[in-house]
This record gives C-alpha cells, structure tokens and sequence, in this order.
C-alpha cells in the first residue's frame, strides 16, 4: 500500500508539471460581457504567495454571488462585471478575475489584490 506521504508528493509533482505545461499555452484574454459569461462550476489551483499550490473550486452564480472552496476553507462573496472586466469581494479579499477562451478550452485567472493569492480554474465537466 502507498503511504499517504508519497502519494501526495507524487500528485503535488504531477500538478505542477500540468501547470508548467499549461501556462504556455493559455488561451488569449477576452472582455466580460456580462456574469453570464462566467457564471458556473470552476475547478484548479489556488496559490498564496509563495506557498504550495492547493486544489480550489470556485462557484460562480447567475445571481452573481461566488463560493470559493479550498481545502478546509470555504470564502463567499460577489462578482461583478464593469467595462468589460469582472472582479471578486470576498468580504476579506477583492481581486480581478480575468476571463480565457480559445481553441485549448475556458479559463479563469482569479488574483488577489496585493498579490494575496492567485487561483487558476478550468470549467468542471
């Protein structure tokens, strides 16, 4: 049976060679129409300043209001979108969420103000 330690020094090895990988070949940025545009289920990476990268899924409603889950933590909060830009409030934190798309798929690039945290998520199938 494979330890619990090497199993996840093996997944966290596997994610950054698919991160490394994947931001080489991101889609270009595209304005942000309405909520619409991003409304839905997200699912990536999450990444504190220098820290680890941790798993983070990221629930963006119609209604415009915004679940961010990582780990143990769960953060609420509101999107909006203004001039063709979308930005988060998580009572804490607020940030901008940059909008992806192209031929490799659908992306969003969730920063923190400050340089807190940066998150990036693919849509969940």
């Amino acid at each position: 049976m494979i330890g619990w330690r090497p199993a996840r020094a093996a997944a966290r090895i596997a994610l950054i060679a698919l991160l490394l990988a994947g931001c080489a070949s991101l889609p270009p940025e595209k304005p942000v129409t309405s909520i619409s545009d991003i409304a839905g289920e997200w699912r990536g990476t999450i990444r504190f300043g220098g820290g680890p990268f941790q798993f983070v899924d990221v629930s963006i409603r119609p209604d415009a209001t915004m679940v961010m889950q990582w780990g143990i933590n769960t953060r609420w909060g509101r999107v909006a979108v203004v001039n063709g830009r979308a930005t988060f409030d998580l009572e804490i934190w607020t940030g901008a969420i940059y909008y992806l798309e192209g031929p490799e798929g659908r992306f969003l690039l969730i920063q923190a103000t400050f340089g807190v945290f940066d998150a990036q998520v693919s849509p969940v199938k």
